[in-house]
């Protein structure tokens, strides 16, 4: 979706994609460079959306690739992150990686691979750099090399560096993480919300944002020491937040929903965009993945149909059936508790109708 007047109105911008997979996110240097990825594939535009190229990433091996972050230092550089998950010699594996493109998406090749998985990385300048999960990776050279720089208690979504000291990650459970001395050591704080906060952004060293479940967001104004719940006047999901100011923000989540503020969150106003959603039943990512022991599994209906929620393990067999009703149209959340399981990679489908969609999840304990 596009913008040229703020946000009052959006536009399709249609790229040439043979059965997309769901976006997971994009990165903005001017008006003619846009990246967005999706499963292992990268579309970038020189035009401001008018026409689109492509490229994926291909790690050795059979895996299923998830991206899930893009950045770029400048007009050429730039970084993604996400897992390979796949069968090696007889042996699974699940490995984190960071793919890296120095001639504007045109081509990639792997800068890191280590780790479970990363869900967001973000540069302060065009050398140093972090990636995030439960643990943290950090580069001084470029994505030459990257070294271990800590872990926290809990599952990590969202990364905001708003100095070269300091930085912030959201968390499950309303939780966000601060280091001020550049990740050696953090302090968690705990907000007033009480889902998982999906991604975070500051505009200065003390004004931020964070975005999560049901609706929730989350500002401070002395640098992360506290945070009150704004007025979204929704309880939909939220994805993503990003101010482009102190004053104007947005927010966006499911169901087509896009939030606007231009009082620095003291008044939000919701749109829906129901044409931006492809099918009439979506299944949504489980958070927080990886998990130990309960994750949510969220989903919609869009028609009075059956619907069947089933866990299977990585050798196909029924582990649970979470959900096998008639159900009428709307948004389900159902809550995963795994204390019973071994560590491993999972798998959740949801059937109804003509519909089936499967997507993987990660139990660490």
């Amino acid at each position: 979706m596009k913008t040229t007047n703020t946000g009052l109105n959006w536009i399709i911008v249609l790229p040439n994609i043979i059965n997309p997979t769901p976006a997971k996110g994009g990165s903005f240097r001017t008006e003619n460079i846009f990246s967005m990825f999706f499963t292992n594939q990268i579309y970038f535009t020189t035009n401001a959306g008018i026409s689109w190229n492509y490229n994926s990433i291909q790690p050795a091996g059979n895996g299923i690739v998830q991206l899930r972050s893009i950045t770029f230092t400048n007009d050429t550089t730039g970084y993604v992150c996400g897992s390979d998950f796949g069968l090696l010699e007889q042996n699974l594996y699940l490995d984190g990686i960071i793919y890296k493109t120095t001639n504007s998406g045109a081509n990639w090749f792997q800068s890191f691979r280590g780790g479970f998985d990363y869900y967001d990385i973000k540069f302060i300048n065009e050398m140093t750099g972090y990636a995030i999960w439960a643990g943290v990776m950090k580069t001084t050279n470029g994505g030459g090399n990257w070294g271990y720089a800590g872990e926290v208690s809990g599952s990590t979504f969202s990364l905001s560096l708003p100095s070269d000291d300091t930085l912030y990650m959201s968390s499950d459970r309303g939780k966000i993480y601060r280091s001020i001395n550049r990740a050696i050591s953090w302090d968690t704080v705990q907000t007033p919300a009480i889902d998982t906060l999906t991604q975070i952004d500051f505009v200065n060293a003390k004004t931020g944002y964070a975005c999560g479940d049901s609706g929730a967001i989350v500002k401070t104004t002395n640098a992360g020491l506290n945070w009150n719940l704004q007025f979204t006047g929704t309880t939909i999901n939220l994805k993503s937040i990003w101010f482009i100011n102190k004053d104007t923000g947005f927010a966006v989540g499911d169901n087509g929903k896009i939030l606007r503020t231009f009082t620095g969150g003291l008044m939000v106003d919701v749109k829906s965009n129901s044409e931006i959603i492809p099918n009439n039943i979506v299944l949504s990512q489980n958070y927080p993945n990886p998990f130990n022991p309960v994750t949510k599994i969220n989903y919609e209906l869009r028609v009075t149909n059956y619907a069947k929620l089933v866990v299977y393990d990585v050798k196909g067999k029924e582990v649970v059936t979470l959900v096998n009703e008639k159900q009428s149209p709307g948004t389900y959340q159902v809550e995963f508790d795994a204390g019973s399981l071994t560590s491993g990679v999972y798998f959740y489908r949801l059937t109804s109708g003509d519909f089936t969609d499967t997507k993987r999840m990660l139990l660490l304990k």
